[in-house]
């Protein structure tokens, strides 16, 4: 559910309700146990958050 939000894509699991308040222009996913948001125009930084997330936190989050 989007609230006062523009231009945002939001990817998340059916059985999980995400609510998203005042953010213009953001990706937000979840994959595995972690949540990434950031900005839609820095996309790299995305995907290397996502790669980060599963080089110092560990394949369970990922």
């Amino acid at each position: 559910m989007l609230y006062d939000s523009t231009h945002c894509i939001v990817n998340g699991p059916e059985d999980k309700l995400i609510v998203i308040e005042g953010l213009e222009g953001y990706l937000v996913a979840e994959y595995g146990n972690a949540i990434i948001i950031c900005k839609k125009d820095h996309e790299k930084q995305f995907r290397k958050y996502v790669k980060d997330v599963k080089n110092k936190k560990g394949q369970e989050y990922l």
